[in-house]
Order: structure tokens, then sequence, then C-alpha cells
């Protein structure tokens, strides 16, 4: 049973402009809808501003969504429609997560061309998450359109990826990678 003031908290939700930083009502309510298992899909949906950076409140609330069923997971699959590119990564990769790759290509187009800072969790993800049918995804990350200078670790993940996938090791040439796909139409067995 909530009292006054945290009632006053996650009442205080429905009012705050999350494009700035939470105040000390919203983290508090994150926190007792946490505690007190909140999973009203209203109300986390409200927690989650898709035109903003997402913040750890935003994390919280699609986790909270993505437990929360089916209704939590298919508002997960609206915001990778988000117009903040950020939040609609975090969606896609949720799905991912969850076995489900309808926001694979959002990833895979942000992994070639954001920032390397926020490359790092894409390709984390599908590093963690690949299956056989997304070999063609990783090859195609490979090809960044500048390069990987900056983060030489996170091609070597995905080369790492698509050997334990496929058995074979073509480095970083995406294009001997491709050949290898073409050539045996795609046939992967799990390794």
């Amino acid at each position: 049973m909530l009292n006054f003031d945290d009632q006053r908290a996650l009442d205080a939700v429905a009012e705050v402009d999350l494009s700035e930083r939470p105040d000390a009502y919203v983290q508090r309510a994150a926190h007792l809808g946490e505690v007190n298992g909140i999973d009203d899909i209203a109300v986390l949906s409200g927690l989650i501003d898709p035109d903003s950076a997402p913040t750890e409140l935003t994390s919280w609330a699609m986790g909270s969504l993505g437990r929360s069923g089916e209704e939590g997971w298919r508002k997960i699959g609206e915001l990778v429609h988000a117009k903040n590119e950020d939040v609609a990564v975090a969606a896609a990769s949720m799905l991912l997560r969850n076995g489900d790759d309808s926001g694979l290509e959002l990833l895979i187009r942000f992994g070639k061309t954001a920032a390397f800072d926020k490359v790092v969790n894409v390709v984390d993800t599908l590093s963690e998450y690949a299956q056989p049918e997304h070999v063609p995804a990783l090859i195609e990350l490979l090809e960044r359109p500048d390069g990987w200078d900056e983060r030489r670790h996170l091609p070597e993940k995905i080369v790492d990826t698509l050997h334990e996938l496929t058995g074979e090791n073509f480095g970083e040439v995406a294009e001997a990678w491709k050949l290898w796909w073409k050539l045996n139409n795609g046939g992967v067995t799990a390794q």
C-alpha cells in the first residue's frame, strides 16, 4: 500500500516534462513503481518520451513494459519508430534480446552511422543475441563507411560472432563473407 507521499510521487509522473532532467519525484516514482510492481501500460508508456534522449527512467520503464506481457512488448515495438533514434535503438535492442528481430534493420543502420560511443551497445547486443539468420546483417555491419579505426574491438567482436555462428573466419573482409554467404546459400548451422 502506498502512503500519501508515495502516491503523490506516482501522480507527479504524468505532470513532468520528460524533455528536462527527471526531478526527484519522478525518480522516486520509478523506484516506487519497481518496488510495488507497477505494470500499468499507460503509466509506463507515459514515462517514455519518444522525442527526447533516453534517461535511466526510460530504461526502467522499457524494462517494466517488457515484463508486463504482450501489450508491453507491442508498445516497445512501436518505440522502434520513435523520433529519437536512441529511444528507437533501445527498443530494437530489447526486442532482439526477446527473440524479435523486427528492429534488426534499425540496429544495423544505426551501427553503421552513429557515433562510436553509441555503437558499442548495438554491437554488444548483436553479438550476444545473434542467430544464424542474422549473419547477413552482421556482415553488413562490418562495412561501416567511416571505418572502425577508433574502436578496433568492435569489428573484432563482430567477426568473433560471425565465426561462432558459421564456423568460418574471413576476418574483417566483408566481401569475403558476402561471397561465402552467397556460395553457401545462406546455409548456416548453429555452432
